[in-house]
């Protein structure tokens, strides 16, 4: 799970903060870097959240 969310991270930096990097600012560029860790975030607490659930579903 946490391979994942690195991944997504990555991805999400790729795709957000890495066009035109240069020419943003040095505020725009961390707020770039902030919604890559928030997606992050996200995607490894959803993961987390979909697991527990399949345990609830199959422990039952």
């Amino acid at each position: 799970m946490f391979f994942i969310s690195l991944l997504a991270m990555a991805a999400s930096w790729y795709w957000i903060g890495h066009r035109n990097s240069y020419a943003q600012s040095f505020s725009q560029q961390l707020k770039s870097a902030f919604k890559c860790v928030a997606i992050g975030i996200a995607v490894y607490f959803s993961l987390l959240f979909a697991v527990m659930l399949y345990l609830v579903a199959t422990t039952g």
